[in-house]
């Protein structure tokens, strides 16, 4: 298991190949209450999200079945990000914690993503901060990344940021 500094950990799983195929064993020790399965086209940027960890804390397990995934990371307490890639020929499962705020850009056509969630959605505590506002690499080329409405008119990370430290 290895320490991101946005706070997520990421832990390689386990993977068994024999002449059958292969099986990945993806292990926590924690209880999920939920579990979401996201299918996304290329170049589908999803974030930079999170639930509001002074009312609803929520731990995300997030892996990719299949496709590829740019993954980005941000400390709701320090700022700081991480990015990195994740596969479906990456055994890695990423444990995100209640602060830190994650988003990904589909690097592939019909990614997908699986979450498990230790609480319940809380629709009205979800946040979001404007994606071209973190400072990550995002590997968009020559057109622009297709996103939500929700997250074309987030705040930037600098808002985000201010608002928790007051």
């Amino acid at each position: 298991m290895r320490e991101l500094k946005s706070g997520a950990k990421v832990v390689v799983s386990q993977q068994f190949e024999d002449e059958r195929g292969v099986s990945v064993e993806f292990y926590t020790q924690k209880y999920y209450v939920r579990e979401l399965k996201v299918i996304s086209k290329f170049n589908v940027l999803r974030g930079v999200h999170f639930q509001d960890p002074r009312v609803a804390p929520l731990t995300k397990v997030l892996t990719v079945e299949s496709g590829r995934i740019f993954e980005v990371l941000v400390n709701l307490r320090t700022g700081e990000t991480d990015h990195l890639e994740i596969g479906e020929t990456t055994p890695l499962m990423l444990v995100i914690p209640p602060w830190t705020a994650h988003g990904y850009l589909a690097t592939m056509p019909n990614t997908v993503v699986r979450y498990r969630f230790d609480a319940f959605r809380r629709e009205d505590v979800e946040r979001v901060i404007h994606w071209n506002s973190v400072d990550a690499a995002w590997p968009v080329k020559d057109c622009l990344p297709v996103v939500s409405e929700k997250d074309r008119t987030a705040p930037p990370l600098a808002d985000v940021l201010a608002e928790f430290k007051e």
